[in-house]
């Protein structure tokens, strides 16, 4: 009796091989069973928050263009008595060039100061912009008189200095009226860049 006891006992008893084994499978099927409650969501909050980067972008792209208009616009330049010596010096340069190659103005003048204003008014300084914008009718009448005055025949056959003057303003009135406009629109460009509100986090202007 005594040795039939510790049989049987045994033979009941779990293997510790077996348990370990069977607790080692249910651990394994807790952690690869998906729990439904503890789910993440489909879209993380990086996904949620990246439609907005296109118009942080664009903004960015925005306010750096303002920021280049604006230190554009606050760019030292030349002075005003500068701009209308140079500008001078190129009008007369032109018109005589024109008068030794065909002994009267002609639309190479008119181009010519076309791009004088237009220079005169992109290279002055901020606050000589009313120079630039007052500067290509008084040149023009200015070099036109001086011809009328040195050589009417080029304007007038017949007549005195005044008809030659107002001959040589009606002749070349068109082109007169492309240089002021060119040089106002780019007096107002200036102006209103520089009016325009500085973009947060952007350099200031001085």
């Amino acid at each position: 009796m005594s040795s039939s006891a510790p049989r049987v006992a045994t033979a009941h008893e779990p293997d510790a091989a077996i348990v370990e084994q069977g607790s080692h499978a249910a651990s394994s099927d807790e952690i690869d069973r998906p729990d439904f409650a503890s789910r993440e969501p489909f879209t993380s909050a990086a996904e949620a928050t990246r439609p907005a980067a296109a118009p942080e972008a664009t903004k960015s792209s925005h306010s750096s263009d303002q920021s280049r208009v604006q230190l554009y616009s606050s760019a030292p330049g030349l002075s005003g008595r500068r701009v209308v010596l140079i500008s001078g010096l190129a009008t007369v340069g032109c018109a005589g060039l024109n008068l030794a190659l065909t002994d009267r103005l002609t639309i190479f003048f008119d181009l010519c100061f076309i791009v004088v204003a237009l220079t005169s008014a992109m290279s002055v300084r901020r606050r000589d912009l009313f120079t630039a914008g007052v500067l290509p009718p008084l040149l023009f009448a200015a070099v036109v008189g001086g011809i009328a005055l040195v050589a009417p025949q080029t304007f007038s056959a017949t007549g005195g200095v005044l008809q030659a003057f107002l001959t040589g303003l009606a002749t070349h009135a068109v082109g007169l009226a492309a240089a002021y406009g060119v040089a106002l629109v780019v007096v107002l460009c200036r102006v209103g860049a520089d009016k325009a509100p500085t973009p947060v986090g952007g350099p200031p202007t001085s």
